[in-house]
């Protein structure tokens, strides 16, 4: 049985945060629905359709593949879940989201790997581009840079 989190779970401001849109999250963070309303009520658990729900909104899962549809004021995800599920999320650009402090710095960090890869195969470029050589040693980095951002993105290549 999952873990779920009760319908008004209140944050542990020790290691939880609030992200107040959806526009700010970021491959690897860890988060939760912060409007309790919208999670399920436990006690309904019987139903379907609230169990459906509970498996989506009443627990913490990882953000990956995340993009923004501006025209819809949308945010799409998919969330990983403990068990290993994954669910298409859908929400606001406006909506406001718990997220695991731990897993914020995690992001960060992702971000500072991929940023670092590009530029080194952008240095690389114009070294390259200056002596008319390297570019075989160019190709394999592009490679290298793609299957990490795979990887970050949960694509397992």
């Amino acid at each position: 049985m999952p873990e779920f989190v009760e319908r008004f779970y209140v944050m542990n401001p020790e290691t939880e945060d609030v992200i107040s849109k959806g526009l700010d999250l970021k491959n690897g963070m860890v988060v939760l629905r912060e409007n309790g309303s919208l999670r399920a009520n436990l006690a309904e658990l019987d139903l379907d359709w609230m169990r459906d729900r509970a498996l989506t909104r009443n627990r913490w899962c990882t953000v990956t593949n995340v993009h923004y549809v501006q025209d819809l004021k949308v945010v799409q995800f998919t969330g990983i879940y403990e068990d290993g599920t994954r669910r298409v999320r859908n929400s606001k650009l406006t909506d406001s989201w718990l997220v695991k402090k731990s897993s914020v710095d995690f992001a960060k960090e992702k971000y500072a790997v991929v940023h670092d890869m590009l530029l080194a195969i952008i240095q690389a470029q114009d070294e390259a581009t200056m002596h008319g050589d390297g570019s075989g040693e160019i190709v394999l980095m592009v490679e290298q840079a793609a299957r990490k951002i795979a990887k970050i993105y949960g694509m397992g290549i």
